[in-house]
């Protein structure tokens, strides 16, 4: 970082980058932080930050290679280098500045001006401590693998680490199971942190929540709750909510119905629970302006939700309704047939062979009888 500042030949936002960069490059030159991570740093947005990246490039000081992750394939943080042999030959010359005075700001009766040793002060600004007589612990500009937020310019002192003869080193908390369930051990990351913008609406909801809602926000939200509230306001979407539109047709209404009257019997063991609740969006309908069948801009109550519950009522009178019974038929029995008789003889009383009218009745009586 000494090198950037006592570099010449750079504008305020390619020295402001570099400065980023190198807060967390090893002795090499070398770092892994995103863009997203480089734009909070500096406090300017994601497209400023590929600006000044481009022209660092062309001045031969950052090169950078695109990085993918083997087990899903999705593209990473870039590998950069900053280029530390010329940022060191772009140092400016030595100035004379009038800044190094210290009996400028003596008073008139000092008793430190007739004393040989002096205050205890930095003798001038330049950029080497040994000018002073005090001591500074010495600065490191490694980085962490994880490219941590807490990075600091010294590195924090270590306590030594008992090593076993297997060269493992024994584990200080945590059962086992702990340890293979861990991030570590699941290749889960740390989430992406919130920009600007993002804190800042999830500030003013928090905000705009009335009292017996505003209880229930803790001191320190956790990520899965603004992640909640920013997934509820819905920026961008069909689907988008004011702050208004949000506490005034979703959470307060689910309030009243869920846990207004629970209240009354104790407090409620978790409150950010019961926050994730009233966030959520119960979607009755396909209606994306519906909140607890009520359009949130109008005010009025959701027309789809209304035709959805008179079709549902109309489905259960469909189904209570008794089925019709079919009405058994009386089965119609057959006409008897009158089979005239043999006739007994002729005109003298002698057999008579029997007519063709009687062998068709005949036969069509003996046919019925065989199906019966």
């Amino acid at each position: 970082m000494a090198l950037v500042f006592a570099a010449e030949g750079l504008e305020g936002g390619e020295k402001l980058l570099l400065l980023a960069y190198t807060n967390y490059t090893d002795p090499h030159g070398y770092c892994w932080p995103s863009e997203r991570r480089l734009a909070d740093d500096c406090g300017t947005s994601v497209s400023t930050v590929a600006r000044q990246k481009r022209n660092l490039k062309a001045k031969g000081l950052l090169k950078s290679v695109r990085r993918i992750n083997p087990k899903t394939g999705e593209p990473i943080s870039n590998l950069s280098r900053v280029n530390l042999p010329l940022l060191a030959s772009m140092r400016r010359p030595a100035r004379p500045y009038d800044d190094n005075l210290l009996q400028q700001i003596s008073f008139d009766e000092d008793p430190s001006e007739h004393t040989d040793s002096g205050p205890d002060l930095l003798k001038c600004h330049s950029d080497g401590y040994p000018l002073s007589d005090r001591q500074v612990p010495p600065s490191k500009m490694t980085g962490t693998p994880c490219q941590s937020d807490s990075q600091s310019l010294t590195d924090p002192p270590r306590e030594p680490v008992e090593i076993r003869k297997d060269g493992r080193s024994p584990s200080t908390s945590g059962s086992r199971r702990e340890r293979s369930s861990g991030s570590a051990a699941s290749g889960k990351t740390k989430p992406p942190s919130l920009t600007r913008e993002q804190r800042r609406q999830v500030d003013v909801l928090f905000q705009a929540l009335p009292k017996e809602l505003a209880d229930l926000v803790p001191a320190n939200p956790p990520v899965n709750l603004k992640t909640a509230a920013l997934e509820a306001l819905a920026a961008g979407r069909p689907e988008e909510r004011t702050v208004q539109q949000l506490v005034e047709f979703r959470m307060l209404p689910k309030w009243n119905k869920h846990y207004a009257s629970q209240d009354a019997a104790g407090p409620i063991r978790k409150p950010v629970g019961v926050l994730l609740a009233l966030l959520e969006r119960d979607a009755e309908c396909g209606d994306a302006r519906c909140d607890e069948r009520t359009n949130v801009d109008t005010g009025q109550s959701c027309i789809s939700c209304g035709e959805r519950a008179v079709d549902k009522r109309a489905e259960r009178v469909q189904e209570a309704a008794p089925e019709p019974t079919a009405i058994p038929r009386p089965k119609q029995s057959a006409k008897p047939v009158m089979v005239p008789a043999q006739p007994a003889g002729g005109p003298g009383g002698e057999w008579a062979p029997p007519n063709d009218e009687y062998r068709a009745i005949r036969a069509m009586t003996a046919g019925r009888r065989r199906h019966r």
